[in-house]
């Protein structure tokens, strides 16, 4: 058993002891998940027999507390149920009768693979909800790892393959922007490079390019301001003006949109 592992057990016996779920709610709590997500990945890689259904089940009830303690939020149950039925398809003898029912009541069970990634795929999900509540640098890491490790474990061939690598430059963005002084710069780069690469996967896709070009205008920008004299505000401009061509002129955002067209046409002008 790792030592992240123990700690999360003897977190779960203390909340449920106290019946106090502050202590779940912590950055280290979710870095300690985070470790033990990349232990079962790595198990997954061996079989399905290299699996154990009862760690995957105290993640779970990590979410589950954790919802607890912060109002119920989407996310973190989501995450717990996605964690779940992850734990029944491993073994179903290891689910509690409510939860059995639970997920039977939604259908049948999926795939070892389709419920591993969709339990990553929650568990990202409640890193990124907690990063929009209460950024930190504790939490940065984990928020950029636990999307970085969706793409590896989906692959490019998974339909929603752009989707992920928008989300992965998303979080490497946000993680330059929390404290951009200390930020590495490493990070807008690839945050750039993989919206391009999610607008080459997916040029035909209307909701993809435009989320692609709102996050990467913007960034686009921000390197200029570290990197003066690149093509990078030609380039902005043109993302600024495609946000503009795929947005509704009924849209509510589209005046803010055009507004900042005409400031990014502005630093192009006057550099």
């Amino acid at each position: 058993m790792s030592s992240a592992v123990k700690r999360l057990r003897e977190q779960i016996h203390r909340a449920v002891q106290y019946e106090d779920a502050g202590a779940m709610l912590t950055d280290a709590v979710l870095a300690d998940v985070s470790d033990v997500l990349d232990q079962i990945v790595r198990a997954a890689e061996a079989g399905p027999g290299a699996l154990a259904a009862s760690v995957i089940n105290d993640v779970a009830l990590v979410h589950r507390i954790r919802a607890m303690g912060l109002g119920h939020p989407v996310e973190e149950l989501h995450a717990c149920g996605a964690l779940q039925v992850l734990g029944y398809v491993i073994d179903p003898r290891t689910a509690t009768p409510q939860t059995r029912q639970e997920i039977l009541s939604r259908g049948p069970a999926t795939d070892l693979g389709t419920a591993l990634l969709r339990a990553m795929q929650g568990h990202a999900s409640a890193v990124r909800a907690a990063w929009r509540r209460t950024p930190s640098r504790g939490l940065a890491e984990t928020f950029v790892h636990a999307f970085r490790r969706l793409i590896d474990l989906a692959g490019p061939d998974v339909p929603n393959y752009p989707t992920r690598l928008l989300d992965l430059a998303a979080a490497l963005d946000a993680r330059y922007e929390f404290d951009e002084s200390h930020g590495a710069l490493k990070d807008l780069n690839t945050a750039i490079d993989l919206t391009r690469q999610a607008i080459s996967v997916a040029p035909d896709d209307r909701d993809i390019v435009r989320r692609a070009h709102l996050l990467l205008g913007p960034m686009l920008v921000t390197r200029d301001e570290v990197d003066p004299g690149s093509a990078d505000l030609a380039a902005a401009l043109d993302s600024y003006r495609t946000i503009v061509e795929l947005t509704d002129t009924d849209d509510p955002q589209y005046e803010a949109r055009l507004r900042n067209l005409r400031r990014a046409q502005q630093l192009v002008d006057n550099p």
